[in-house]
């Protein structure tokens, strides 16, 4: 994922399936939403970032 989007990108799937996984280990509510927890707008550029 770092190789193809560079550093500090998120597959935002993949951490909604994180998301839910805790969230069903310790029967959390209310649900939450990757968004929520987690934006790219703060980055530099993703030519910026890449390896």
């Amino acid at each position: 994922n770092v190789r193809a989007n560079g550093l500090s990108s998120v597959d935002m799937g993949r951490l909604q399936t994180g998301i839910r996984a805790v969230e069903e280990a310790y029967n959390l509510q209310p649900k939450v939403q990757a968004a929520q927890i987690y934006t790219p707008d703060f980055l530099p550029p993703a030519a910026d970032r890449a390896v």
